[in-house]
């Protein structure tokens, strides 16, 4: 009858060495790839974030167009007189702002300069509370609920940034 030999007749590395071929690697453990899965998912949902802030804001930076009048619209006289401006220069705060998203360069900052571009560009350009038509007004409102929506990834992705600075101290 064999017997499970006892800890003394094992080799050292047998929990290393167990169930796999002499002479190969031991399986990296699953912690490692998780991490991995973790980054590659990270940087996608990364890039993913960002490149509506690349392409739209570099079309506003280079053709302010329509964007103009809906800033003309503010009741702010310094944005009424510097519309073309302000639209260009908010279109190129999101052209950077994505680009250290996706990079993963100050991403914190990124992530923040966003938010900060995108809430006046939300309440100025899409707000559908204002449109009389049925169908407009129903557009307006979900590009203002998509921007909510990236508003708060940005927001995510800057407290995911600022709890990791904090654990690394």
């Amino acid at each position: 009858m064999n017997t499970p030999a006892s800890a003394e007749t094992m080799p050292a590395d047998h929990n290393k060495t167990a169930g796999q071929a002499p002479g190969k690697k031991p399986a990296r453990p699953q912690r490692e790839d998780n991490m991995k899965v973790s980054s590659i998912v990270n940087f996608a949902g990364r890039v993913a974030l960002a490149l509506p802030f690349i392409i739209l804001g570099s079309e506003a930076a280079r053709e302010p167009g329509a964007r103009v009048n809906a800033v003309k619209k503010a009741p702010i006289k310094f944005a009424q007189d510097h519309a073309d401006e302000l639209v260009r220069f908010n279109g190129a705060a999101m052209v950077a702002g994505g680009l250290g998203v996706a990079s993963g360069v100050l991403p914190h900052a990124a992530a923040l300069g966003l938010v900060a571009a995108t809430a006046p560009t939300t309440v100025a350009g899409h707000d559908y509370w204002n449109v009389e038509d049925p169908a407009q007004r129903g557009n307006q409102r979900i590009h203002f609920l998509k921007n909510i929506a990236m508003i708060g990834g940005a927001l995510i992705l800057a407290s995911q940034y600022t709890r990791k600075a904090k654990s690394e101290k």
